[in-house]
């Protein structure tokens, strides 16, 4: 029940090109029968990518700027990759094309034990 008004909030949002939670991404990923891989991790941005939003589809793209930082949350089979700036205090989610970006190196255990 707490997915489809999700869903539905997200649809809503996405018509009147509002910025949709993540967590409504992946309901709405989830009620449609999509399921990308779950994954997290940081990747900075090497291509600018200027958010499509087409209300009729129900779209919910970032746009992107070379340099800025985001946290991948899903890749998806198709070659779109959902995330948010790590910037981005509200945690916002959209897609963006995997190609914009490249995945940062995640530190080694040993490495996260030093920095703490």
């Amino acid at each position: 029940r707490a997915q489809a008004s999700c869903t539905t909030k997200a649809l809503e949002r996405s018509t009147v090109g509002g910025a949709v939670p993540r967590s409504c991404v992946r309901a709405a990923m989830e009620e449609q029968g999509e399921v990308a891989e779950v994954i997290e991790c940081h990747a900075s941005c090497i291509r600018p990518h200027i958010a499509n939003r087409d209300p009729e589809r129900g779209i919910m793209e970032l746009d992107l700027d070379i340099g800025e930082v985001v946290v991948v949350i899903e890749k998806d089979a198709s070659g779109w990759t959902g995330g948010y700036k790590l910037s981005d205090e509200t945690k916002t989610s959209g897609w963006f094309p995997s190609y914009c970006v490249w995945e940062l190196p995640q530190p080694q255990p040993q490495q996260q034990q030093q920095q703490q």
